[in-house]
């Protein structure tokens, strides 16, 4: 009886092994971005558009993800206007430590147009102590990056000039920022 209970154990393992690619007793990683494909990057980091969303209002996972930024906005767009949220996954950090985004990043149309950042949310921050969140953080490798505009509704976004602070040395001493200019797929 035991012996049948443990093949069929066994047995079960093994399917979920093949159905769904789980190995016992790892744990699953997630999937490294396909969304945009682009790999976007200068000497310190690489970026990859994971979404680009144009709403008149901000869906509710979006607001969770800027709960806690320094700026409260107020989810829906003024009138004549739209929000646009791009979403960036730092797909590689080359050198130096990479301390956050810039408010100094717009988003820019194909009439030359630039729109200020409103608000940022990220998610993914390696804290220097990991038991204190006000200790100074960094983005790693695979931190998500929301970041909030509104602009004009006729507007159509092509690219995001991604203005970023980076440090040599973690805790920073001394910011620095860098930007890339960053193309932009249709957004959704």
């Amino acid at each position: 009886m035991r012996k049948t209970v443990l093949s069929r154990c066994v047995l079960l393992t093994a399917a979920l092994v093949l159905l769904v690619g789980i190995q016992p007793g790892l744990a699953q990683r997630p999937a490294a971005p396909q969304v945009g494909e682009r790999l976007w990057e200068d000497s310190r980091i690489g970026v990859i558009v994971k979404k680009v969303e144009t709403k008149d209002a901000l869906s509710c996972d979006v607001q969770d993800e800027l709960m806690g930024t320094p700026w409260v906005h107020r989810g829906q767009a003024k009138a004549g206007h739209t929000l646009s949220c791009i979403h960036l996954v730092l797909a590689k950090v080359k050198a130096g430590y990479v301390i956050g985004p810039a408010t100094e990043s717009t988003l820019n149309d194909a009439a030359g147009r630039k729109y200020p950042l409103v608000t940022f949310g990220i998610k993914g921050l390696e804290f220097l102590d990991p038991h204190d969140i006000s200790s100074p953080s960094k983005l790693v490798e695979s931190s998500e990056i929301l970041l909030l505009f509104e602009i004009p509704s006729n507007a159509r976004p092509e690219t995001l000039t991604f203005v970023y602070s980076f440090s040599d040395s973690w805790p920073a001493k001394n910011e620095e920022v860098a930007r890339i200019n960053v193309g932009l797929p249709a957004a959704r």
